[in-house]
């Protein structure tokens, strides 16, 4: 498998033209993954195409790199899903972070509920952010993606409805997974012309009866997954799949 380097910006660049690489990606390249000169190395960047490139070169303070190839296929969903998740226990965050990324989820938000176990407070929530960071950068290394989903910092639950509630909208989705929702679900919309879905999922022990009524009061609309429970870190992967199979790009 390539090496991918994601950099913020770079100039458009053309077949058999070298581009030197300097800084901590130059270390990772060199010093970290002790790549020689000929091996591949991919360069992404969210506001162009990519590159495959070989090493040409590895010097003290930089790498050179010969572009042999230019990929302009748009890995990304048409289906913008910001992901709410009520941070669950032990690490079960990283794998939904991580395959998240790979579903295609445009942008996390970790928030805390009446139910949450896990309450980190500022330091350790900034040092946990920094690692689900990593986590959504090797992720989009594995499946490709260009753009690099951002995590915000953990907020609390009322926070969240405040910021990121809003009146109905056919294009916007807010939504709400809940266990005790018997007739709505994601079939009933799919009728609808959707850009945007903001998903809240809840903690282990599910969002209580009032949470829910402040979440619908604040436009989400609560839907069912099925008839099974679905554990929170299965809940997240298995709604998103089903809304980039709806609105976005699985499936077609």
């Amino acid at each position: 498998m390539s090496c991918r380097i994601f950099l913020e910006k770079i100039a458009l660049l053309e077949p058999g033209s070298i581009f030197r690489l300097t800084g901590e990606e130059s270390k990772y390249i060199a010093r970290v993954l002790r790549l020689v000169e000929g091996e591949t190395v991919i360069i992404s960047s969210p506001t162009g195409p990519e590159y495959l490139t070989t090493i040409a070169a590895i010097e003290k303070k930089s790498v050179l790199l010969k572009v042999e190839n230019i990929d302009e296929t748009d890995r990304e969903s048409g289906l913008d899903i910001t992901l709410c998740q009520s941070l669950p226990k032990s690490k079960k965050m990283d794998l939904i972070i991580q395959k998240c990324t790979e579903l295609g989820v445009r942008s996390f938000v970790p928030f805390t509920s009446s139910r949450s176990v896990s309450r980190p407070d500022g330091r350790e929530g900034a040092e946990k952010v920094k690692r689900w960071e990593k986590i959504a950068l090797e992720a989009c290394r594995q499946c490709g993606r260009r753009f690099i989903p951002p995590v915000e910092s953990v907020i609390k639950f009322d926070d969240l409805l405040r910021g990121m509630g809003g009146a109905h909208s056919e294009k916007t989705l807010r939504l709400i997974p809940w266990e005790s929702e018997d007739n709505m679900g994601l079939r009933q919309l799919a009728h609808s012309e959707v850009e945007k879905v903001i998903l809240l999922i809840g903690p282990e022990g599910g969002f209580s009866n009032e949470e829910v009524d402040r979440a619908k009061e604040a436009g989400f609309i609560p839907v069912s997954l099925g008839k099974r429970l679905l554990r929170t870190e299965t809940a997240g992967l298995a709604a998103v799949s089903m809304l980039q199979y709806i609105w976005g790009d699985m499936g077609s």
